[in-house]
């Protein structure tokens, strides 16, 4: 992943990082890499100050300072490849021996002597999503593990069938949470909230909702609901603000809310509220729901899993 010095001041221009020594050896003064010019990333490397400081662009950064045979693993992996994770503030690679760990603050070296899974994008060395998912299982919680597992299937990375191969190769610590979230990710999942909807209904042991329920009109799709059960027309619809704050989208909303009503069904709205603040009093409007239209459904008692990824009123 060395830069060669003829490149150097190439490499400025297009908005990729290289290793300031090799940015000296090209001639570039001192003053421009150590000045306005030119970003610092990881004490000995240097990018044009223009470039958007992107998860692939602290990919490369990191390689240049952990050298051959590193990839990116782990959250930057997850981040580089589209997936939903906690934001970490270092950059995480994987070198084959623990002797070649770098030591450079912003840098989390793991160590893996062999047999992980990894490909190339945009000729950057990283770890596939399931791969990802798996090493991300000894760190992530429950719920943000799902949410991570549902991004790349959605993205068509990967499928709910290759994570959960990969969970069943999978030893060690984490093994188990890996299976299990594994077997909690589904196709078609739209975002990170529509998976903690689900999740706070399956953990809590309500029945389990239909993703991306596609409602049709002479065999065409019109209208798709983020979470549902057919048989009774009852959806449920995780909001986020940019439905209020984009016209457009309100206008669409307020549109597809009148076809749905006409059409005998019942929507429930949900914000990050209903979630991260008040899930007890969700799960009530939902039983409640369900049990309107004639499911036989009765208020659960949720356990100490729930408690502990959904802990509000």
């Amino acid at each position: 992943m060395s830069l060669s010095a003829a490149s150097a001041h190439e490499r400025v221009n297009d908005l990729h990082p290289f290793l300031r020594s090799v940015g000296l050896a090209s001639g570039i003064s001192e003053h421009r890499l150590d000045g306005p010019s030119c970003r610092r990333l990881f004490r000995s490397v240097r990018v044009s100050a223009d470039a958007p400081l992107t998860p692939m662009l602290r990919a490369r950064a990191a390689l240049l300072v952990a050298g051959p045979g590193a990839v990116v693993s782990h959250h930057t992996a997850a981040e580089v490849l589209g997936g939903v994770v906690p934001r970490h503030h270092d950059t995480h690679v994987t070198v084959p021996s623990a002797k070649r760990r770098p030591k450079t603050s912003g840098i989390r070296a793991h160590v893996a002597p062999g047999g992980i899974d990894v490909h190339a994008v945009a000729d950057v060395p990283l770890t596939t999503a399931p791969q990802t998912f798996v090493d991300l299982a000894r760190s992530l919680e429950l719920v943000d593990l799902v949410v991570l597992g549902d991004s790349p299937v959605r993205q068509r990375r990967c499928t709910p069938e290759d994570l959960r191969f990969a969970a069943s190769q999978f030893r060690g610590r984490g093994g188990s949470l890996a299976r299990h979230a594994a077997h909690l990710v589904r196709a078609e999942v739209d975002s990170a909230m529509e998976s903690r909807s689900r999740l706070l209904l399956v953990l809590a042991g309500l029945p389990e909702p239909t993703v991306n329920v596609k409602v049709l009109d002479e065999g065409r799709v019109v209208y798709r609901i983020d979470l549902g059960f057919a048989s009774i027309r009852v959806g449920l619809e995780y909001e986020g603000r940019h439905h209020a704050d984009d016209p457009r989208q309100w206008a669409h909303d307020i549109r597809r809310r009148e076809y749905l009503a006409a059409r005998d069904w019942r929507l429930l709205t949900l914000t990050s509220g209903d979630i991260f603040r008040t899930p007890r009093a969700t799960l009530h409007r939902v039983v409640d729901l369900l049990s309107s239209r004639g499911m036989d459904v009765s208020m659960p008692v949720p356990g100490a899993e729930w408690e502990r990824h959904f802990p509000g009123m």
